[in-house]
């Protein structure tokens, strides 16, 4: 038996691998579906009159450029363009009658201004913020494709258009790969108040939960001899060192069941920040867009009306 043993691991051994995550695979784009969108609403439990009035602003935002998407329950949604490095992107504005605050929702990994507007038409009417949600590059109308690389520039470029129209920025909320977004744009521009839900905490934590999600029972005995790596500015991605530096209010919220980005990130985060201002929210048994069941939208809505 124990012969066997080391047969097995000697031939592991000799045959370590290395895998290599590219960015590609890492953040991908989201463009907009006319036909699995429409679907989506008609199965919704919305009413008829509510389906109707989302199938049009889903035709606007798709087939017109229209500014104005719609007007509900006080809250304009307006549609714009800005221009980067030669790329145009798309950005969306949730505007209240009576504006108090403004705020910037980071988009998660795959997905677009349609998955969200229901919630921050919502949080919007609820908080009177001003809500402003860039398109990344290749997401939506958006052009280019999506990179980390330019990302980053991308959002500071994007915040620093809106601070010479603005007089300030109150917070930032970022959902999964968008949290990383959100962290980085506050910090690098001085804003104070930072929500993540269901948030990536450094990229080292995420090749350790792949290895364990991809290599169980039998296959976790080649764990040692699988190394997974991704060029430096991927491996340097990192929440936990980027809010080091950061001096503001940290409020996460997370499902313990979540194994997209699994609760351990958000504990880490929450730990790593040394502050009498931090909140974790542990959604029990919540997975990854457990942050977005009614009780914990409110309870992020109340956060937010304490700013």
């Amino acid at each position: 038996m124990k012969k066997l043993f080391f047969i097995a691991i000697t031939i592991a051994f000799a045959s370590c691998k290395t895998i290599k995550v590219s960015e590609k695979s890492a953040f991908q784009e989201s463009k907009y579906k006319l036909e699995a969108s429409s679907s989506y609403i008609k199965l919704s439990n919305k009413s008829e009159n509510e389906k109707n009035t989302a199938i049009q602003a889903l035709n606007k935002v798709i087939e017109t450029q229209d500014t104005l998407i719609f007007n509900i329950n006080e809250v304009e949604l307006l549609r714009n363009f800005i221009n980067h490095d030669n790329i145009k992107m798309e950005y969306f504005v949730f505007k209240p009658k009576n504006i108090q605050k403004i705020g910037v929702y980071f988009l998660g990994n795959t997905t677009n201004i349609l998955n969200v507007t229901d919630y921050l038409i919502e949080l919007s009417a609820q908080t009177n913020a001003k809500i402003y949600v860039l398109h990344y590059r290749g997401y939506g109308k958006s052009e280019g494709t999506p990179s980390f690389k330019s990302q980053f520039d991308d959002n500071n470029y994007f915040f620093k258009t809106l601070l010479a129209s603005n007089q300030q920025i109150d917070f930032v909320l970022g959902y999964s790969l968008g949290s990383v977004f959100a962290t980085y744009a506050a910090i690098d521009n001085n804003i104070h108040n930072i929500f993540l839900l269901s948030p990536f905490s450094e990229t080292k934590d995420y090749f350790t939960h792949f290895k364990n999600q991809s290599m169980k029972g039998g296959k976790s005995l080649l764990k040692p001899f699988v190394k997974i790596t991704a060029d430096d500015y991927l491996l340097n991605i990192s929440n936990i060192n980027k809010l080091k530096s950061f001096k503001g209010k940290l409020v996460i919220f997370h499902g313990k069941s979540d194994n997209i980005l699994p609760y351990t990130m958000g504990k880490k985060i929450y730990n790593s920040y040394i502050s009498n201002t931090k909140k974790l929210y542990t959604i029990e048994g919540g997975n990854h867009s457990a942050a977005f069941q009614q009780d914990q939208w409110e309870q992020l809505i109340n956060e937010i009306n304490t700013l």
